[in-house]
């Protein structure tokens, strides 16, 4: 066990990312503060994080344990969960900057075990993943709802939603209602400046008249 300090902060063991060096113990061995996947703080020496010693707080541990009794380890449900788990909890993931890094978080009681996730979401539905009914609220179980793609699709952010007469629907819905395509409907909002009103009412003969494609 040499005392030389080699820098680790920021590497990852199993589900923990070293974040501080917290100096040296007993026989001159290197201690160091982890985070693990879950959300929760462990320490732990240099030398059991290289080895393999020490992959989590624990929770690995407590899952296998629960996944010999429920055998669910390789579910749709297990996989949803510990993905929504890692984009908003883990800097290193492809979807982070979009949850996570937006403040979004889950619910202590998700994180704490899929087992009270599968209690309170149930059986994931063929064809349909987790949505978040607002969707810059947390995912929790009063926020969350098993959706299809379109229903998912409809409830991006980035939506366009226009209110009229009291009603407010996405682009695309007003599109398929009043009959004209999407790419229509978007040019006279917004590259012809029409009001809500006449964009929805004005006929395409008026617009061509007028000299402008459609």
């Amino acid at each position: 066990m040499g005392a030389k300090l080699q820098d680790i902060t920021g590497n990852r063991y199993g589900r923990l990312t070293v974040i501080e060096h917290l100096g040296v113990r007993g026989r001159r061995v290197h201690y160091w503060k982890c985070q693990c996947d879950c959300g929760k703080i462990v320490e732990s020496s240099g030398d059991n994080l290289k080895k393999g010693n020490c992959k989590s707080c624990g929770c690995i541990s407590k899952e296998c344990d629960w996944n010999k009794t429920h055998s669910m380890s390789n579910t749709s449900e297990y996989k949803i969960w510990n993905s929504m788990k890692m984009r908003c909890i883990n800097s290193n993931s492809e979807s982070y900057s979009y949850y996570g890094g937006r403040g979004i978080k889950v619910c202590q009681r998700w994180m704490d075990s899929f087992e009270n996730f599968y209690e309170d979401m149930g059986k994931r539905p063929e064809g349909m993943s987790i949505d978040r009914i607002d969707v810059n609220g947390d995912y929790c179980p009063e926020n969350c709802r098993w959706a299809t793609m379109e229903e998912q699709s409809r409830n991006k952010r980035d939506n366009i939603r226009i209110e009229y007469k009291g009603q407010t629907k996405i682009l695309t819905d007003w599109a398929k209602e009043i009959n004209i395509s999407v790419q229509t409907l978007y040019k006279r909002l917004y590259d012809y400046g029409y009001s809500v009103e006449e964009a929805f009412n004005t006929k395409l003969n008026e617009i061509r008249r007028k000299g402008i494609e459609v």
